[in-house]
């Protein structure tokens, strides 16, 4: 028994704290067809040369490698993941990867009304995405594009067709926090779960201070207007239950990385569209990939390297976020958020 332990503790992702690694998150590009106040750079973005992306041969060897390391839930991001051309094949072909036990997408919704009848022939279940704004106009401010009743049609459409949605909000001082209500109101009763996001320092100079809105401001306007008991949560999320004076009743999250860290829970990686496998969102510390998979090496040989990877960048996985990172030089945008 002991033996058959210590092999299967082997064959997976542990880190020096005694977290289990079994979640990818995925980004297939860095290119957004958005332009977010919380994201996009002041100045001109320099995005990656084509040939500086993996390959979606290659980014399928490196998730098949993963799977037998335990990694069973993977989460496709971007950048903006259907500008990628062709990424309903890839999706298609990573939901063949039979040690996957879960393929969600984070989108954020202007092209995913074309793709709803593929995915959900494929098998895909869950889709997260992000909105900021019930209003035009402000979506417009946050976002500089004037696609906000194509994401609210996505999402309609993909309710009908049986997809689980979750709406993200990052939260701006000064910008929406005011819909915090009005949000919950209009997606409960869509049977969409709401995640409220604290605005993260991951805009490269973009980064504003006084756009930081916090998790118990948060919790203080929700207790205006709804009656909020706390779950037992295990992801990133802090779940709540809420309820109004009118029988309105569902469930929200707030996902509040700056005041309230959840890197004790936290049971992912993060791998770049360059093939950057990062240990934490914060992290400058990386293992690169695309060495590896564009090598001069055998197949067994990329595998094998590819393993002693995963596990070099799981070793350097920290016990908290850095609180002394560099803002400057961490861009959301290019690591799936």
């Amino acid at each position: 028994m002991v033996e058959e332990i210590k092999r299967e503790r082997k064959n997976k992702l542990i880190d020096c704290f005694g977290r289990n690694i079994d979640y990818l998150r995925l980004s297939v590009t860095d290119r957004c067809d958005l332009k977010c106040v919380y994201c996009h750079p002041p100045h001109k973005i320099n995005y990656l040369d084509r040939s500086e992306i993996c390959s979606y041969w290659e980014l399928l060897q490196v998730v098949k490698v993963a799977s037998k390391l335990g990694i069973d839930k993977v989460r496709l991001t971007g950048g903006e993941l259907f500008l990628r051309k062709d990424i309903i094949e890839f999706i298609s072909s990573l939901h063949e990867i039979e040690e996957l036990k879960e393929i969600v997408l984070t989108t954020n919704g202007t092209s995913l009304l074309p793709h709803l009848k593929r995915l959900k022939e494929i098998g895909i279940r869950r889709i997260n995405i992000s909105l900021d704004t019930l209003s035009e106009d402000l979506f417009y401010r946050i976002t500089g594009s004037h696609r906000f009743f194509t994401v609210l049609e996505g999402i309609q459409r993909a309710l009908e067709e049986g997809f689980m949605i979750k709406v993200n909000m990052v939260v701006l001082r000064g910008i929406n926090e005011t819909e915090i209500t009005e949000f919950i109101k209009y997606f409960l009763k869509n049977s969409v779960e709401v995640r409220f996001i604290e605005f993260m320092p991951l805009c490269g100079p973009g980064w504003r201070e006084d756009y930081f809105f916090s998790y118990e401001k948060m919790k203080e306007i929700i207790k205006k207007k709804f009656d909020i008991h706390p779950l037992l949560s295990s992801g990133v999320a802090q779940e709540f239950v809420l309820k109004d004076r009118n029988g309105l009743k569902g469930k929200i999250g707030i996902i509040a990385p700056v005041t309230r860290s959840f890197c004790s829970s936290c049971s992912r990686l993060r791998l770049s569209a360059s093939g950057e496998l990062r240990p934490c969102l914060f992290s400058r510390t990386k293992v690169e990939l695309l060495p590896i998979l564009r090598g001069n090496l055998s197949l067994r040989e990329k595998e094998k390297m590819i393993r002693e990877a995963f596990k070099e960048a799981v070793k350097m996985k920290p016990v908290s976020m850095s609180k002394d990172h560099d803002a400057d030089d961490i861009y959301i945008r290019s690591l799936g958020g």
